[in-house]
C-alpha cells in the first residue's frame, strides 16, 4: 500500500465515524426543547449534506494527488530501469558487446587527452610543428569517426532499453536487440583496429622524426665539404635552419636531459656559455670598429672570426636541443626509452655533445689569438 492509498482509507474512516457521529448526536433525546423532532431533522441532513460536500471536494484533492503520487512513482522506477547499467544491459544481451562498448566510451577520453596534450604542445615547440599537426589531424579524424560512432550505437541501446522498461515482456526486447549487437559490435571492432592503426602510424611518425633529429646531429661534425653527400653518392638529409627555442623551451629540455643524462647536459651549457662568450666578444669588437675606422679592415677580420664561433655555436646548440625535443616530444606520447629509434638518438647526443663542445672551445680560442696586421705594413716590408 502506498503512502496516498493509506490516506484515503484514513480519510474515509474519518468522514465515516463523523457521519455515524452526527447521526446519534441527532438520534439522542434532546435535554431541552429548544428544535422540533422536524427541525432536528432537516439539520441532520444539511449537516450530513454538508460532510458529503466537503469529503467529495477533498476526496477529489486526493485522487487527483494519488494519481501524480503514483504516475511520480512510476516515472521513477522507469527512471531507474533506464539508469541501469549499460554495460550490464548489453551484458545480457551480447556479452562481446559490452567490453567493446566500453572501449569505445575509453577511446573517446583517450583521444581528448591526445589532442590535449598535443594542443598544449603545438604554440611550444614550433621546431616539430609539421609532425605535431599530423599528429593532430590524425587524432581529430579518429576523435571524429569515435563521436559519431559512440552517438550511434548508445542511441540503439538506451531505445532497447526504453522498450525493455516499458513492456511486460523485457526477455523478448533482450533476445530482439541480440541481432542488432552483433551488427554494432562489428563496427566497434572496426573501429578498434583503425585506432590502432593511427596508433601505430603515430608511433612510426614519431621514430622517423627521431631519426631524422640524430641524423641531422651526427652531421654537424661532417666536414662542410662533406656534409651534402653521403655514402654511395647518397644524397644527405637537408639541414634545417631557423630554430625556435624561447628560454622557457631550453630550460625545460635541459631539465629533461639531466634526468637520463647529466654529462651531456653539463656539456650543453657550457657549449651555451662559449657562445655567449663569442657573441660579446663580436659585439665588442663592432664598437671598436665605429672608434678606429682607420684599423676597419684588421678589426673586420676578427669580427668575422667571432662571427662564425657564434654561428658555429648556434649551429652546434641548434640541432642538440632539436635532438633533444624530439627526444621529449616522444617521451610525452609515452613511447618507451628502449626503442631503438629513441635510445640510439640518446646514444647519439651523448657521443656528440662532447665533441662538439670541444670545436667550440678550440674555435673561441683560435679567435682569442688571431692577429690581423695593416696592410701598409706588409706592403713596406716588400718595399726593404
Amino acid at each position: 500500500m502506498d503512502f496516498p492509498t493509506f490516506v484515503q482509507g484514513l480519510f474515509l474512516v474519518i468522514v465515516l465515524v463523523l457521519i455515524i457521529v452526527t447521526i446519534l448526536f441527532f438520534r439522542k433525546p434532546a435535554t431541552r426543547k429548544a428544535l422540533s423532532q422536524d427541525q432536528r431533522a432537516v439539520f441532520l441532513f444539511v449537516t450530513l449534506g454538508g460532510i458529503f460536500i466537503i469529503s467529495l471536494l477533498v476526496g477529489i484533492k486526493l485522487s487527483a494527488w494519488k494519481a501524480r503520487y503514483q504516475q511520480a512513482s512510476l516515472d521513477e522506477q522507469l527512471e531507474k530501469k533506464l539508469s541501469m547499467d549499460e554495460f550490464l544491459f548489453v551484458e545480457r544481451s551480447y556479452k562481446p558487446m559490452s567490453a567493446a562498448y566500453q572501449r569505445l566510451r575509453e577511446s573517446g577520453d583517450g583521444l581528448d587527452e591526445m589532442l590535449a596534450k598535443i594542443a598544449r604542445l603545438l604554440p611550444v615547440h614550433n621546431n616539430h610543428r609539421p609532425m605535431l599537426e599530423t599528429l593532430l589531424d590524425t587524432f581529430k579524424t579518429q576523435k571524429q569517426r569515435q563521436e559519431a560512432l559512440y552517438k550511434k550505437v548508445n542511441l540503439e541501446i538506451r531505445n532497447a532499453m526504453l522498450q525493455s522498461a516499458t513492456t511486460q515482456d523485457a526477455l523478448s526486447i533482450h533476445n530482439q536487440f541480440h541481432h542488432r549487437a552483433t551488427v554494432l559490435h562489428q563496427q566497434m571492432t572496426g573501429f578498434d583496429t583503425a585506432v590502432q592503426k593511427s596508433l601505430g602510424q603515430a608511433a612510426g611518425l614519431l621514430e622517423d622524426n627521431l631519426k631524422a633529429a640524430r641524423s641531422l646531429l651526427a652531421e654537424t661534425l661532417i666536414p662542410l665539404k662533406q656534409r651534402h653527400q653521403g655514402r654511395k653518392g647518397k644524397q644527405r638529409p637537408t639541414l634545417l635552419s631557423g630554430y625556435d627555442f624561447p628560454d622557457t623551451v631550453v630550460q625545460l629540455l635541459l631539465q629533461y636531459l639531466s634526468q637520463s643524462d647529466p654529462d651531456s647536459t653539463r656539456q650543453t651549457r657550457e657549449m651555451i656559455q662559449q657562445i655567449i662568450i663569442a657573441r660579446q666578444n663580436k659585439d665588442m669588437i663592432s664598437a671598436w670598429k665605429k672608434r678606429e675606422p682607420e684599423l676597419l679592415v684588421p678589426i673586420t677580420k676578427t669580427e668575422k672570426l667571432w662571427q662564425n664561433a657564434e654561428n658555429k655555436g648556434l649551429y652546434y646548440l641548434g640541432t642538440l636541443l632539436y635532438a633533444v625535443e624530439a627526444a621529449y616530444l616522444a617521451d610525452q606520447f609515452n613511447m618507451p626509452h628502449r626503442n631503438r629509434a629513441y635510445s640510439a638518438l640518446m646514444k647519439e647526443i651523448r657521443q656528440v655533445a662532447p665533441r662538439q663542445l670541444d670545436v667550440l672551445v678550440q674555435t673561441n680560442k683560435e679567435a682569442k689569438g688571431s692577429f690581423f696586421p695593416l696592410n701598409y705594413a706588409e706592403k713596406k716590408s716588400r718595399q726593404l
